[in-house]
């Protein structure tokens, strides 16, 4: 637990609504600081069908019931308006370039810890507290270094990656050292309303039958680009419904018949045209390029860094050495070709445990 890393005194809790972020703020209470709690309203989803698994309204309700037991002073910021245009439409962007976007990173980056805490400067605070699922080790010398989650299962080190060191360093992760069971044990035993509370699901939005590009494609009333469907060697297999709702490695939902499988392999923006592969090694590749980059340790241009190379939330570390081309361009070279290396998405660079740095692939 790094609570003790800053002197006592105000510090603003991140309150979601559930039970992670309810043991957060309570642990900052009880180690001695004044804690103001936030909940943020991130969504105004007036769309028929569609539900909002995270940040939604539902969850102000059970945040403010944290706050009254705790005593505690409880704000709703509505920053809906920036989650749309900041984080959304540039998600909607990607998709209508056939990218795939990291939505997550950037809300993290420019609202939950941008955003709020801009609110928490201007209320003269010395920090923010919130319920992730990571370390963070202040350095005198280094700075603030971060590492990846005691938990492995709910470690949220990718989705963090992306913030600014200047950022990190007024940042505390005081659930970084537990695991879930013990999370909810201790919420129990703090008697907190949200110790029961279902995990929420990392999502903006969810409707069934329908892909979070064409959430957004319906949201910002996007032009929807259809296309052909071509193999390998060029020979036309169908017609899609839009680039904006697939994805690079993905195998099912494009409608076509096959009786081999087959996987995406390209999406092509200039034609809108998907290109399938029967062969699955075909998905794979030992190089990317990386570019707008966030870096967590000092670099120099030039250099060449064994490392390990996450390229989506749900991926395993692959061992790679990457080239700095420039302080905002690296190429990766994995020991072992990745699979399914999607344009948009974040690639975050581990020494084991320790975040180096993150960026977007390019390709």
């Amino acid at each position: 637990m790094d609570l003790s890393q800053n002197k006592k005194g105000l510090i603003v809790a991140a309150l979601s609504g559930g039970v992670d972020s309810s043991v957060a703020a309570a642990l900052a209470l009880k180690a001695g600081y004044d804690v103001v709690a936030v909940t943020l309203q991130l969504k105004n989803c007036d769309m028929p069908g569609i539900i909002s698994p995270c940040c939604g309204v539902d969850a102000i309700g059970r945040a403010k019931a944290v706050a009254q037991l705790l005593n505690i002073p409880h704000y709703c910021l509505d920053y809906s308006e920036q989650f749309q245009e900041n984080v959304l439409r540039h998600a909607w962007n990607e998709y209508d370039s056939g990218r795939t976007p990291s939505p997550c990173l950037l809300c993290n980056r420019y609202i939950k810890f941008g955003l709020l805490m801009d609110w928490a400067t201007e209320k003269k605070a010395t920090g923010m507290v919130t319920g992730h699922y990571a370390r963070l080790q202040h350095d005198p010398k280094k700075g603030p270094m971060l590492f990846r989650a005691v938990d492995r299962n709910k470690d949220q080190s990718y989705f963090l990656a992306a913030i600014p060191k200047s950022t990190l360093a007024r940042l505390q992760f005081p659930l970084g050292g537990m695991t879930k069971p013990e999370v909810r044990a201790l919420a129990h035993q703090m008697g907190l309303p949200t110790s029961s509370t279902v995990d929420s699901q990392d999502a903006c939005f969810l409707a069934p039958g329908m892909t979070f590009g064409a959430i957004l494609q319906q949201r910002f009333a996007g032009q929807t680009r259809p296309g052909k469907v071509i193999d390998d060697d060029g020979n036309v297999l169908g017609q899609h419904t839009g680039i904006h709702n697939y994805t690079i490695g993905q195998r099912q939902g494009l409608g076509i018949a096959s009786k081999s499988r087959m996987w995406i392999r390209q999406i092509r923006k200039e034609d809108a045209t998907i290109v399938v592969t029967f062969d699955s090694d075909k998905l794979s590749s030992k190089h990317m390029e990386v570019s707008n980059l966030n870096w967590l340790q000092e670099v120099t241009v030039g250099d060449s860094l064994n490392c390990q190379v996450q390229i989506r939330s749900r991926h395993s570390p692959q061992n790679a050495s990457i080239k700095v081309v420039s302080q905002d361009i690296v190429v990766v070279s994995f020991d072992e070709p990745a699979k399914a290396i999607s344009p948009g998405q974040a690639a975050v660079f581990y020494d084991q445990d320790m975040v180096i740095g993150q960026g977007w692939i390019d390709g």
